[in-house]
């Protein structure tokens, strides 16, 4: 029995929440350019071609499906951030001064954080595809008997969580050295 909560049948329209993310996002970018904002038409061409090639690559289609509910998460946390300071008595024009100002590099940091999980989101998808690392290892196996490879403990101690939270200290003190010299 079908039922509201049943999203099962939401999962056959994974391409068009993909062409639908590339074509708005694709246009959204096109029309901020000053080449574009006369040339609408030609804008909304190029993105329905940009969404429509997407639907032919499974990576750009499972990439987009894994990285949309962490960009969900992102948009209301930062919603739910910005009507909080709302409440305690900032203004509108405050808040969009202090996110355009370098002064606390609001902008940039929500830029990385969007870059992070667009990265993240293709390296997964992208080593689910193709094998990732799995198709290096037919490469001079000889040379390396024991079974490790410089590849696998480059990645493993990359994504260590000793050395991730050692660069999040890191970032933290840049921050931190960046404000008091202000």
């Amino acid at each position: 029995m079908a039922t509201p909560l049943d999203i099962v049948a939401f999962q056959e329209f994974q391409g068009v929440f993909a062409f639908v993310f590339v074509l708005v996002s694709v246009y959204a970018m096109l029309s901020m350019l000053p080449f574009f904002r006369e040339k609408k038409f030609a804008a909304a061409i190029i993105s329905f071609l940009l969404g429509f090639m997407a639907l032919y690559s499974t990576i750009a289609v499972k990439t987009i499906n894994l990285m949309a509910p962490w960009l969900v998460l992102f948009i209301i946390f930062v919603m739910i951030l910005i009507l909080g300071f709302m409440m305690i008595g900032a203004k509108e024009k405050d808040i969009s001064d202090a996110l355009m100002s370098d002064k606390f590099a609001i902008g940039t940091l929500m830029f990385a954080i969007l870059a992070t999980i667009f990265v993240g989101s293709l390296l997964h998808v992208w080593t689910e595809e193709t094998g990732g690392i799995e198709e290096l290892k037919g490469y001079n196996e000889s040379r390396y008997s024991g079974g490790e490879y410089p590849t696998e403990t480059f990645f493993q101690t990359l994504f260590h969580p000793n050395f991730l939270g050692f660069v999040l200290v890191l970032i933290i003190a840049a921050f931190t050295l960046k404000y008091m010299t202000e």
